[in-house]
């Protein structure tokens, strides 16, 4: 994994500021290009047409520009490493995630970071729709940032990162990633798995309906930390302070919880796991972090099976 070249979609919401910090954070350790793009959106009721596009996007420029160069005075003093370039799109479309996935695409973008809502999404637990449609066709990872997520500046650097694994094939390829920011931040990487309880449906001889929670296997849980070393010793990276943690409940309810028991600054996770009921688009548990984690969260693309078999 390298990362040359970081895209920052902001539409200029609380939490689009902080997934600039967080973009420039990333572009310092790597040396990369941070390339700033704002998609005025057609469907706004801002929108006047291009003439009235062209004029904002003027005004914008500068202003991008400006505020990102001040937090880059901010953080790194010198701004050594670091380059920002600036885009505001004015193409006549009305997908504003197909944007900025084009952009990315067209100029080999490593890592795309975005507010996990926007300037129009009103929950606050809910994953934006422009940010889900991004993380959903991405053609490379996406660092989903909240509102609220902390800044990892100089004075609080990233130390703690997570990786949740169930043993698939894409969670294999998350720790990966996981691995080697940690080894880039100097920062501690656990890798947690859960043992999920189920519920289930329970029907009596009366006919009255029930439910009942079923554990994993005690022979899975069981051989779950051997498993997590055994990849930990055999898989290909570098080398960095790992800490192994089997929990046992909902997935995302014990990743979240870890999260703020060790201060985890750093989610990564790809966007589907092993679940034989998962849902063609993004996982229920990744959906889960990316709505309620308190800090950042990666998220790795994997192809739903109809794309997959088709590549």
């Amino acid at each position: 994994m390298t990362i040359e070249n970081i895209l920052i979609a902001t539409d200029f919401s609380d939490a689009s500021q902080s997934a600039l910090k967080q973009a420039l954070r990333f572009a310092n350790t790597f040396g990369a290009t941070v390339h700033i793009l704002h998609v005025v959106d057609e469907l706004e009721p801002g929108w006047y047409g291009v003439d009235d596009a062209k004029k904002r996007a003027d005004a914008l420029r500068g202003a991008i520009k400006q505020e990102a160069q001040s937090m880059l005075v901010e953080m790194v003093p010198d701004d050594a490493g670091v380059a920002v370039n600036t885009h505001v799109s004015m193409q006549l479309s009305f997908d504003v995630s197909a944007t900025i996935n084009e952009y990315a695409s067209e100029r080999d973008i490593d890592l795309i970071v975005i507010g996990s809502r926007g300037q129009t999404d009103r929950s606050a637990y809910a994953l934006g729709r422009v940010a889900s449609q991004v993380i959903e066709e991405a053609p490379c990872p996406v660092l989903a940032v909240a509102e609220t997520a902390p800044w990892m500046g100089a004075s609080e650097p990233l130390s703690d990162i997570v990786a949740p694994i169930d043993f698939s094939k894409p969670s294999y390829q998350a720790y990966a990633h996981a691995r080697y920011l940690a080894a880039a931040f100097g920062a501690r990487l656990h890798l947690v798995f859960v043992a999920e309880s189920r519920t289930v449906p329970l029907f009596s001889d009366t006919g009255l309906p029930g439910l009942r929670t079923i554990d994993m296997p005690s022979e899975i849980v069981d051989n779950s930390r051997a498993a997590l070393q055994h990849m930990i010793d055999h898989a290909d990276g570098p080398s960095v302070e790992h800490k192994i943690h089997i929990e046992k409940g909902e997935p995302a309810a014990a990743v979240l919880d870890l999260i703020e028991r060790k201060g985890i600054g750093l989610a990564v996770i790809a966007t589907r796991g092993h679940s034989a009921l998962e849902r063609l688009l993004l996982g229920s548990t990744t959906r889960r972090l990316l709505r309620m984690a308190s800090c950042p969260v990666l998220t790795l693309r994997t192809p739903a099976n109809n794309e997959a078999n088709e590549a």
